[in-house]
């Protein structure tokens, strides 16, 4: 008689997803702040301060889709990546976020 195998509970990685909600009320509309989250000239405004640089270089706004920031903050290289799961304009967008091996993360 054969014994039940059990599952293998899954390994950390440097890219493990451990899911993160984030929830802000703004005094803005929805389409408004979704925009924000998904113009490129406007993330940047979003998320880069005075003394930094930051680029979009990619981004894919659809289901799978990647997306891929770059810049310097006080002379340190940072890269943020990831993949689109969710994109219901206005209401909801899930993604993942990692930043790139070998890249400093900004502070």
């Amino acid at each position: 008689m054969d014994s039940p195998q059990t599952p293998h509970p899954p390994q950390p990685s440097a890219q493990s997803e451990t899911p993160v909600r984030v929830s802000r009320t703004f005094e803005a509309n929805r389409q408004r702040v979704f925009r924000a989250w998904t113009d490129p000239e406007l993330l940047i405004r979003w998320f880069a301060d005075e003394d930094s640089d930051m680029t979009v270089r990619a981004l894919d706004l659809r289901v799978g889709g990647r997306y891929r920031f770059e810049g310097v903050k006080s002379g340190q290289k940072w890269a943020i990546e990831g993949v689109f799961r969710e994109v219901k304009p206005p209401e909801r967008l899930v993604y993942t976020w990692g930043r790139e091996p070998g890249v400093r993360r900004a502070r």
